[in-house]
């Protein structure tokens, strides 16, 4: 055993240090408690667990979000769907311009001459053209010879441009087709001639 107070070497169960004279029993009975150990951190207070999203709130971000994906896809389709729309309602008077011609070329045919009105080839304008035809047919254009003027049965009345007239002569014709499309001021007017000149003189979907 070693003396705790010097360190010298003793036999075990000598009761007094022979160097210096230290009373060992008492070291034995009462042991010299431990230093403390150094540079221990001390302990940290336990910090309260974050508080977890339930399952509700995380469907109600993804609903969310969603919704707003969906409004963004909208908000661009809808302009290029009215264009679309608005394009495919112009069908009809081309193919309605396109019958006036015949129906001129036929009255030439017999007459000699062209008509100045619809009543005398006896032509009428069609309907039903487009995405989203109209009911029984019914039409979104005016159409005008020198003689006579049919307002559409969908909108209108219309008017011709100041700069646009139609015209019958003995050399030959044009007629005129005036249409609003989209519900902005501009009109859409196209016409055709005895050359079989279809033209759209003013276009309302790019105005």
């Amino acid at each position: 055993m070693l003396c705790p107070n010097c360190g010298t070497e003793l036999q075990t169960g000598t009761a007094n240090c022979s160097n210096c004279g230290a009373d060992l029993r008492e070291s034995i009975t009462s042991p010299r408690p431990a230093p403390p150990l150094q540079n221990s951190p001390p302990p940290s207070p336990l910090q309260p667990p974050k508080p977890r999203r339930s399952c509700l709130s995380w469907l109600l971000i993804a609903a969310m979000a969603i919704a707003g994906a969906f409004v963004v896809i909208m908000l661009l389709a809808i302009p290029s769907f009215l264009k679309f729309q608005a394009k495919a309602r112009q069908s009809e008077p081309k193919i309605n311009l396109g019958g006036i011609f015949t129906a001129e070329a036929g009255y030439f045919g017999e007459k000699n001459r062209f008509a100045a009105s619809f009543d005398a080839m006896s032509w009428r304008p069609e309907g039903s053209f487009g995405p989203d035809p109209a009911p029984g047919g019914r039409t979104r254009y005016a159409y005008f010879l020198p003689g006579q003027v049919i307002q559409p049965q969908i909108g209108g009345p219309f008017e011709l441009p100041p700069e646009i007239k139609p015209e019958v002569s003995e050399k030959g014709f044009t007629a005129v087709a005036v249409g609003n499309i989209d519900g902005d001021k501009t009109l859409d007017v196209w016409t055709i001639n005895d050359s079989k000149i279809l033209e759209n003189v003013r276009n309302d979907v790019t105005q």
